[in-house]
């Protein structure tokens, strides 16, 4: 946890004064995700840059026992973080509501923040609702765009897993209660909140006369995970392509935070990524909005994830929910090896599986296998389910008869498809390797050193999960920097009218999106002595003490991330 004394100064004051050693520019910054080969264009004024959800709490309970939304706190996050954006999530107390209106609104709309209230579908609702409208989406529309009248800093609803819903939210059904919002306020905007499959030509056909644009939160559908960020480009892309003949701005949602039914939480390098693509996007104007999922406001160790049998990492293979692998398919880890004469091989490990409780084990039984190779000969091999969830085993292999005589041979650690089930997600892991007679190199996986990732199917996914206890904060950090950079950005593009400027500001954001760090320095400097040199352009005061804040975000010492996953 962060020290409290803290929480009396802005944080960023904070990493400005003292030099935060926290990873402001996560290792291996050569990003994966290409930004978008197209001229850069200023970013409109009405460019959504924010967060959903990651709400802080009272520490104490008020007399009605429930800890309300922290309104101080909260404002003084999004500040810091310079978003114009947050989307409120009414879920998690029955105060939340009476929590927007009496506080949360007045003190947003002083500190210039636009919100949108952020409603949970019936599927979500069966245990808990947003109240005190539950499923009365009518209602609830009426009710939020009335507010709007009093707060014009309330612009619209977002309804979550809207897709999943429509049996629900039929056309007929969401016609009503968007038009209940507009006959209070005709400014009520209405975004339902959609994963890439469920953007099709139907939907757009069957809904666009009711919906205002489109939240597309990002998970590498069909696979659902938060480990690959290949697709987003594309997913992006074909989304924006559906909508626009209709008018309808995409908002592109993505994860700071852990994803359900999945063996982690995004890393840091996941998250930096993800987030300098959007930004480009933004700016380019392929997008409406870029929102972050859950950038957690509090920070501590997430002791949840620290899974692995020894040190910090493990190695583990993630199947999604989607039944999209096929009988035969597996992924794992290989490392070939070098041997010497001994009269005797034996291998020592340790392996664990996780598989929903949802799911009979009936059902489950046979279909995967913990698999062990030498060469091409398999030998050991292990149900998935034979033990329990996320207790770790030992298992001893005598590998004399296998390795005896030769040079070298290549171990195997795998998963594999074994026959066809009902869809269910599950991840296994391998974790404390010993040998007797021979070597292996990064034997407890606590980094990604001398093991080669295998897989035969895209839905299953080998990763090195290593434990970061200074995940969040390193996370919100990363989006502190490129949030600030695209405000400054924005500022330098709208508010300076010299061409010179306009054009270094957009190769310094080249820069940033690109991930190159120390040509970003270098142009933010050369910006920031026309700014001040210039005797034709009259200096300008705040958007040099803003240079200088993103340069010292920008130069503070690195800590090695030695602790991200391969992406």
């Amino acid at each position: 946890m962060i020290p409290s004394f803290w929480g009396k100064r802005s944080f960023l004051a904070v990493i400005l004064t003292l030099g935060l050693a926290a990873s402001l520019w996560p290792s291996r910054p050569d990003a994966t995700v290409s930004v978008m080969s197209v001229p850069s264009r200023p970013p409109s004024s009405s460019a959504m840059i924010g967060d959903y959800g990651g709400e802080i709490r009272e520490a104490k309970p008020r007399k009605d026992g429930i800890h309300h939304i922290d309104t101080p706190k909260m404002i003084q996050r999004l500040r810091e973080l310079k978003v114009n954006t947050y989307f409120y999530l009414i879920w998690h107390e029955p105060t939340d509501w009476d929590d927007l209106r009496r506080e949360f609104l007045p003190a947003a709309k002083k500190a210039g923040i636009q919100v949108w209230a952020y409603l949970v579908p019936p599927s979500e609702a069966m245990e808990k609702a947003s109240e005190p409208f539950g499923t009365d989406y009518v209602a609830w529309f009426r009710a939020i765009g009335h507010l709007s009248r009093t707060f014009p800093n309330l612009k619209g609803v977002v309804i979550d897993d809207f897709n999943d819903n429509r049996g629900f939210f039929t056309p007929r059904y969401t016609e009503r209660f968007w038009q209940a919002g507009k006959a209070e306020n005709p400014d009520l905007l209405f975004y339902p909140q959609v994963y890439f499959p469920g953007i099709t030509t139907d939907f757009i056909e069957e809904y666009h006369h009711t919906i205002d644009g489109v939240v597309m939160t990002f998970r590498d559908d069909k696979y659902r995970n938060t480990h690959r960020l290949q697709s987003l480009p594309g997913q992006v892309e074909q989304a924006r392509r559906l909508l626009a003949p209709r008018g309808l701005p995409l908002v592109l949602m993505v994860h700071a935070s852990k994803l359900s039914a999945t063996p982690a939480s995004p890393t840091v390098t996941y998250v930096d990524k993800a987030v300098r693509f959007g930004m480009d996007a933004l700016r380019n104007q392929r997008i409406k909005g870029l929102i972050t999922y859950v950038l957690h406001k509090v920070w501590f160790p997430e002791v949840k994830e620290r899974l692995a049998r020894s040190g910090t990492g493990y190695a583990s293979v993630f199947v999604s929910p989607n039944n999209l692998t096929r009988t035969g398919t597996s992924a794992g880890f290989r490392q070939r090896i070098r041997l010497s004469p001994s009269s005797r091989y034996r291998f020592k490990f340790s392996y664990m599986s996780v598989y929903p409780d949802q799911v009979p084990l009936s059902q489950m039984i046979g279909q995967y296998q913990m698999q062990l190779w030498v060469d091409r000969q398999l030998v050991w091999r292990r149900d998935l389910v034979t033990q329990d969830r996320e207790r770790w085993e030992d298992q001893t292999v005598d590998l004399t008869s296998y390795l005896k005589g030769k040079p070298s041979a290549l171990i195997t650690l795998c998963l594999t498809r074994i026959k066809n089930g009902p869809p269910a997600w599950i991840y296994m892991g391998f974790d404390r390797l010993k040998t007797e007679g021979f070597t292996l190199d990064n034997p407890d996986f606590e980094s990604v050193k001398a093991w080669t990732a295998i897989s035969t199917s895209p839905g299953m996914i080998p990763s090195m999960l290593r434990f970061d206890s200074g995940r969040r904060i390193r996370v919100y950090i990363t989006v502190l920097r490129l949030y600030h950079a695209f405000d400054l950005y924005h500022r330098l593009r709208s508010e300076v009218h010299r061409p010179l400027i306009r054009e270094l500001a957009e190769r310094w954001m080249d820069s940033m999106v690109e991930g190159k760090r120390e040509e970003s320095i270098r142009q933010l400097e050369e910006m920031m002595r026309f700014l001040a040199t210039e005797s034709e352009f009259p200096p300008q005061v705040k958007l040099l003490l803003q240079c200088r804040e993103m340069l010292h975000l920008l130069q503070v010492n690195e800590a090695p991330s030695v602790l991200d996953r391969s992406d």
